[in-house]
């Protein structure tokens, strides 16, 4: 996974945009901040701590324990001071469980009670002493420096996880069993004793790369700078280089704005229901790949 430096610098954006920065940015943004909203479209609410819901307006400061919704048809992208990148799909409720930030360590956690979340995770996750993980009623799925999706799918009263990677390695964590999921590849877990499926590259998945193409939102650059700048000021930026993705990515898609249909009824089913009977899609405890089936 590349993370490609802006062309101009932070510094340079700061003392050029300042002036730009809206004003309610400025006014709303306190030193507890830990981003701000950089795209939105449709029916999406925000609720602080202690607050009633609010509309998520563009450049909205964002804070701990912040909890997100989003309604049917709705996007939202937001940009953190570490230069994580997280988009929440339609339909999807999520709490910013934990962001800390220190000179040698990072700790992000998010919980994901419904819905479909991507985020795009920094280098320095990859590190020992750092962590990023989201939090599934089924699962932990733990990156390292990478480019994922993950979403839920309620089927016959359980909830279902899955997972698709799109770049780098998530590590998915299930009542104690950890499987490991390469760059390119997607995976589903059950709430059953370590269940998990194979993991199956998205390229054999249609309906897997629509799913990663319905979270993805197009940015205003002037967006972003406004809010570094608004970071800058606040003194709670981490200079690195902001984490962007490739315009063609490793699964050939170049409209990133397209969005696809719901998979609908049937969920983990329809999408596995692609892959031949010959590799069943649950595995045993092992996690060993029955003979004769493609990696």
């Amino acid at each position: 996974m590349r993370f490609l430096p802006l062309p101009i610098t932070p510094v340079f954006i700061c003392a050029l945009f300042v002036t730009w920065v809206p004003s309610e940015v400025l006014a709303q943004a306190r030193s507890d901040q830990i981003g701000f909203v950089i795209a939105t479209r449709g029916k999406v609410s925000v609720t602080s701590k202690g607050e009633d819901p609010r509309e998520a307006k563009l450049r909205l400061p964002v804070f701990p324990t912040d909890t997100f919704q989003t309604g049917p048809n709705s996007v939202l992208k937001v940009l953190f001071n570490d230069n994580t990148v997280l988009s929440v799909a339609e339909n999807t409720q999520m709490t910013i469980a934990e962001f800390v930030l220190r000179t040698a360590s990072r700790a992000t956690s998010f919980n994901l009670e419904r819905g479909k979340l991507k985020v795009l995770v920094p280098d320095f996750y990859a590190a020992t002493n750092s962590r990023f993980e989201i939090k599934t009623p089924t699962v932990v799925a733990v990156a390292h420096g990478t480019e994922y999706v993950v979403w839920t799918v309620h089927e016959n009263g359980a909830t279902l996880t899955a997972v698709a990677v799109i770049a780098g390695t998530v590590e998915v964590v299930n009542n104690g069993k950890t499987v490991t999921v390469p760059s390119g590849d997607f995976l589903t877990a059950t709430p059953y004793a370590n269940v998990f499926s194979f993991p199956i590259p998205i390229s054999r998945l249609p309906q897997v790369q629509a799913q990663i193409q319905q979270v993805d939102i197009q940015t205003d650059p002037s967006v972003i700078a406004q809010v570094q700048a608004a970071m800058a000021q606040n003194a709670q930026v981490v200079q690195q280089p902001l984490a962007t993705r490739r315009e063609i990515g490793p699964l050939g898609t170049t409209n990133l704005t397209q969005y696809s249909p719901q998979l609908g009824a049937g969920g983990i089913s329809r999408l596995m229901g692609t892959i031949s009977s010959n590799c069943p899609p649950v595995v045993s405890q092992s996690g060993s790949r029955p003979p004769g089936c493609p990696p």
